[in-house]
């Protein structure tokens, strides 16, 4: 069985839908068994943890496709004390009360290891058929350090392009947000029409796959509509959660072909025993 498997943070898995969602629609559509692995506010290490931990379920093979989209520098991908998984995005920048503690710590020289670490051990020991970025900005809020070396891992833009020298430009990504820009200011994810764009430029290409299935690009622009929709409402309902609503909707509509982070850590909350103790045994089988 050919199969697809995606990671990521919120770039890759999010509460509309993101580009990995609709390679895992078109894929469907090929045959394919498709598992998008990303999860909201989750680091680099995370990200090599959710692949070690697929693996071991899954175990991949040379005929699987692996695509990363790997996010900044600054997130922490600890258990904390409620007993889940961070989840919190960019620690220097979060409001998190844990964050406030935690950040007496924090060494930029830690964090960069720790990324260097994760993204090195990824590729050399997985087939990866293609990776980027998309998170060039979400860095560490100071001026520049005293040390140049450390300064050329500000930016994750510079560092990836060894992966992928071609981003969506700045000029358009303003234009397609700029038609939704109440959801934009108080969210700045891209949207479905951002990430098709993204998935048709650089992602297919890579794959070598000439063009979009009609039905994933149709469910993409359909995605479009419903940010559209979120924009308007916001207008008048300013607290209205759409990310719970639509988050719903999306997996709703995409659970009969492609599984989500709930199936790779067997839990829906991201609670950690059952997830944990049945990764830990499969690599007691495999040792």
């Amino acid at each position: 069985m050919k199969r697809l498997f995606t990671f990521g943070c919120s770039l890759t898995e999010y509460q509309w839908a993101t580009w990995a969602d609709i390679l895992c629609l078109h894929l469907c559509q090929e045959g394919y068994e498709t598992y998008n692995y990303g999860n909201s506010g989750m680091g680099n290490e995370h990200v090599l943890q959710a692949m070690v931990a697929a693996d071991l379920k899954h175990t991949f093979t040379d005929d699987d496709i692996i695509c990363v989209l790997w996010t900044s520098w600054t997130r922490e991908d600890r258990i904390w004390e409620d007993r889940r998984w961070g989840r919190n995005g960019n620690i220097t920048t979060g409001t998190y009360d844990r964050f406030k503690n935690f950040m007496k710590f924090f060494s930029l020289e830690n964090y960069i290891m720790k990324n260097i670490t994760a993204i090195h051990t990824a590729n050399r020991a997985y087939n990866i058929n293609y990776q980027s970025t998309l998170c060039p900005n979400e860095t560490i809020q100071s001026e520049e350090t005293d040390d140049k070396l450390l300064d050329t891992f500000l930016n994750m833009e510079d560092i990836l392009d060894t992966f992928s020298p071609e981003h969506i430009t700045t000029d358009l990504q303003r234009d397609i947000r700029d038609s939704t820009p109440i959801l934009n200011r108080i969210d700045g994810h891209p949207t479905p029409q951002l990430h098709n764009i993204f998935l048709k430029n650089h992602v297919l290409p890579a794959l070598g796959i000439d063009r979009l299935h009609p039905t994933a690009n149709a469910w993409a622009v359909k995605w479009q509509g419903y940010v559209h929709e979120i924009n308007a409402r916001l207008k008048t309902e300013p607290d209205w959660n759409y990310r719970g609503d639509y988050g719903d909707l999306k997996r709703e509509q995409t659970k009969s072909y492609m599984k989500s982070w709930e199936d790779l850590w067997e839990n829906d909350n991201m609670g950690l025993e059952k997830g944990i103790h049945n990764m830990l045994k499969r690599f007691n089988k495999v040792k």
